[in-house]
């Protein structure tokens, strides 16, 4: 709840939330449409990732943001904004490649050599003309 009021004010949670007219949350429509988000997520991150994520900033983030076009869409207020982030958000998951959400411990360390690529190959060594090397220069021309 208190991650969501990063993307959407408290009185808006509200509005999306409470069909009662109590003036609270209602804990049992916001946790269904947190477990919308987390569908929606999982369902296209299961290609790169372990399930479930860990709780790091960019999936907290895609998370948030896809629980919030949830919220509205159980309400049936689907405007213009709210299904353009949908759709942006949907073209995010389906670029998501193991490197996409900086997990640690997926894909390659910053800084690290060959990122993370290694080829097994017996070393060789080239004679001297091999590619146009000139015996004299050693160079390529």
């Amino acid at each position: 709840m208190q991650e969501l009021s990063g993307v959407l004010p408290y009185a808006k949670i509200v509005e999306l939330t409470d069909d009662l007219n109590t003036g609270s949350v209602d804990l049992e429509n916001l946790e269904a449409a947190y477990h919308s988000a987390v569908r929606d997520l999982e369902l296209y991150a299961a290609k790169h990732y372990t399930i479930p994520l860990p709780a790091v900033a960019s999936v907290k983030e895609l998370h948030m943001q896809l629980t919030k076009c949830h919220l509205y869409f159980r309400r049936g207020m689907q405007d213009d904004l709210i299904s353009a982030l949908y759709k942006s958000l949907q073209a995010k998951l389906k670029d998501l490649t193991p490197f996409s959400l900086g997990i640690p411990g997926v894909g390659p360390s910053v800084g690290e050599e060959n990122a993370g690529i290694s080829v097994k190959a017996p070393a060789q060594r080239f004679v001297d003309g091999f590619m146009g090397l000139n015996d004299d220069t050693r160079y390529f021309y």
